[in-house]
């Protein structure tokens, strides 16, 4: 499976496969490394890289994680929720979180990366104090956790 093109916006979504695991962490590199550069250093970046970004297999095994898939067949954005932790994002974000409510889950937990913030924050979750998560090389990044309350059979 292959990334799309920047900009791609007609998508559907679909449950991701361990197959997607090379497109995936390729379509986390270069989303941190555009969105994040105004919010971390090239250095903390690359240290992120090696551990703290990435994708989570046992999401892909439990079918919790999503990918949104262009036209172009290539994978334009990816998120998921699971009963260890939760990651989310637009349509992905809002699929990963019904079927978290549908699971039985009354509050959404998250760690967003500083360019994420807003993002959820207009999606109704709630900050906590950032976090410092240790990297490689003695670096460290910021993170923040974020909840959000949900009501069983309520819309996301």
């Amino acid at each position: 499976m292959r990334i799309a093109a920047a900009g791609s916006t007609n998508c559907r979504p679909r449950l991701a496969t361990l197959e997607d695991g090379p497109a995936l962490l390729e379509l986390v590199a270069r989303s941190i490394r555009e969105l994040g550069a105004a919010y971390y250093s090239r250095a903390q970046i690359h240290a992120a890289l090696q551990g703290a970004f990435g994708v989570d297999p046992s999401l892909i095994r439990d079918g919790t994680q999503y990918v949104a898939v262009a036209h172009s067949g290539g994978i334009a954005a990816c998120g998921g929720w699971g009963r260890r932790r939760q990651g989310l994002g637009g349509t992905l974000r809002e699929r990963s979180e019904s079927d978290a409510i549908r699971a039985g889950f009354t509050a959404l937990e998250l760690m967003a990366t500083l360019c994420g913030v807003k993002f959820y924050d207009s999606c109704a979750y709630v900050a906590g104090a950032a976090m410092a998560h240790p990297l490689p090389g003695g670096l460290e990044i910021a993170l923040v956790p974020m909840s959000r309350q949900v009501r069983p059979g309520a819309p996301p």
